[in-house]
């Protein structure tokens, strides 16, 4: 449990509940529809395009959040973010032309913004400064947690008929959508130019993370089609990589707690990171490498999550601020590294250059880090 007293703790417990339902909502409802885009005619190009209008439509709404921000609440805004999914899925259960694709696939963005940007508030603010990579790891532990037997179950079903995935795909939404309703209500200020400024500290590393984060939230998945065709076998994946990232997290972010020198650890997992981003080329044609690399990945992306944002938390007093910006600074850097994705996918029969490019991004977090620690000494980070 996470919270200084008995209210805190009950509103938090409620909230991690909540999360855990969203989460499962929308890991089984996209557990296989990378595969069923394959069987409705998609390319792997038109696919990462969707990925990418997505991104896209995240960013438009975070920079729009200031005009309308103030008529919204935190209850409010989760509830616009489960109906906009549930839209995004039932646009793409059938569709004969790609701009229906393109459309679901925009308005399915909307969902990761009104989402995240409550919910990263409301778990912070629960959240006491002592514990906070305790409480970064809880958060970011969940989703694999819930996305080991999310796609195994979906993944069954779809190889028997994609029919089962709509129908649960219903009950998800209203078990999501009736929680939502429970959860505490509130609203937050937001003015784009103010929290710039206040978060200069942190935010190139937010936006290095979101370029090199296309590698987990487009690359992978839409790549691994080119191996994995059948429902099942990409829901048994996808369980794969999540049990491995389950035994990464939740230990760590209680020793991050403990010796308060989370950007220390952050070296030595971006440099690994980039390793194994620069190794991906030489997995492209082998579903064995691939699934080793990707597995070696996963094992370390959630320490970086995990860190990385405790880092943003110890550094800004004001997290409303921190975590708009730190969602608005992230889709910049994925938008910009999801169309780079579209061009090397576009030109190359097996991306080869994206890697790089990607490699040396995640390279620059450590550089930055220990410039601006240890030779301009401009800012101290825990």
């Amino acid at each position: 449990m996470i919270g200084n007293d008995k209210d805190q703790r009950a509103r938090f417990n409620q909230l991690i509940i909540f999360y855990a339902f969203f989460v499962w909502f929308v890991s089984f409802s996209k557990a296989v529809l990378p595969t069923h885009f394959l069987d409705e005619g998609l390319s792997l190009q038109q696919i990462l395009l969707g990925v990418a209008l997505g991104f896209v439509s995240q960013l438009i709404i975070l920079f729009a959040l200031p005009l309308f921000i103030k008529k919204i609440s935190s209850r409010l805004s989760w509830q616009i973010a489960i109906v906009s999914f549930l839209a995004y899925v039932f646009l793409v259960i059938k569709f004969n032309f790609a701009f229906q694709f393109y459309v679901a696939s925009f308005i399915g963005g909307f969902a990761t913004s009104f989402f995240y940007i409550f919910y990263n508030i409301a778990h912070f603010k629960l959240t006491p400064k002592e514990k906070v990579g305790h409480s970064s790891a809880i958060m970011f532990n969940i989703g694999p947690i819930v996305s080991i037997a999310a796609p195994l179950l979906a993944g069954i079903l779809a190889s028997q008929s994609y029919y089962f995935i709509w129908v649960l795909v219903a009950i998800f939404f209203a078990g999501s959508f009736f929680l939502s309703r429970k959860q505490y209500d509130f609203k937050v200020n937001y003015n784009v130019r103010d929290a710039l400024r206040e978060i200069e500290a942190t935010r190139i590393f937010m936006f290095l993370q979101g370029v090199w984060e296309v590698m987990v939230f487009g690359i992978i998945p839409v790549y691994t089609l080119f191996f994995i065709k059948n429902p099942l076998s990409y829901g048994t994946y996808l369980a794969y990589l999540s049990v491995i990232a389950v035994f990464a997290n939740l230990f760590l972010g209680k020793f991050s707690d403990k010796i308060q020198r989370r950007s220390f650890f952050l070296y030595p997992i971006t440099l690994l990171m980039a390793v194994l981003t620069f190794l991906f080329p030489f997995t492209t044609q082998n579903i064995i490498l691939w699934i080793i690399i990707t597995g070696a990945l996963q094992l370390v992306m959630p320490i970086f999550w995990n860190f990385s944002t405790a880092l943003v938390i110890d550094a800004h007093k004001n997290v409303e601020y921190a975590m708009i910006v730190r969602e608005l600074m992230l889709t910049i850097g994925r938008v910009s590294g999801i169309l780079l994705a579209l061009l090397s996918f576009s030109f190359e029969r097996y991306p080869f250059y994206i890697f790089i490019v990607l490699g040396i991004v995640i390279l620059a977090y450590p550089f930055n880090l220990f410039w601006r620690t240890k030779i301009a000494k401009s800012y101290s980070y825990l």
